[in-house]
């Protein structure tokens, strides 16, 4: 193998075996986390509608009954239950 190819062998180790440094480093492109009031909170590049849609979407995925919502212009709150409680 020559120079070059132990390098480049070199350099693609070093990605696998830095383990969660590299992988929290790639996923900080991906949303930003936050503790708010003690909750883990994560903000997503999308807009409002569509986090509000999805989150509905997930909720009947996961068989989660709604109890309660609370939806203002920019913010909202959705108390759900799952099924077996």
């Amino acid at each position: 193998m020559d120079r070059v190819g132990k390098s480049v062998l070199l350099a693609i180790l070093s990605l696998f075996l830095a383990g969660c440094a590299f992988l929290a480093a790639g996923g900080m492109g991906a949303g930003t986390y936050a503790i708010v009031r003690g909750d883990l909170a994560r903000l997503y590049g999308v807009d409002y509608d569509r986090a509000w849609e999805a989150a509905f979407l997930t909720l009947e995925e996961m068989e989660m009954t709604v109890v309660d919502k609370t939806e203002g212009e920019r913010s909202g709150k959705i108390v759900a239950k799952r099924l077996d409680e």
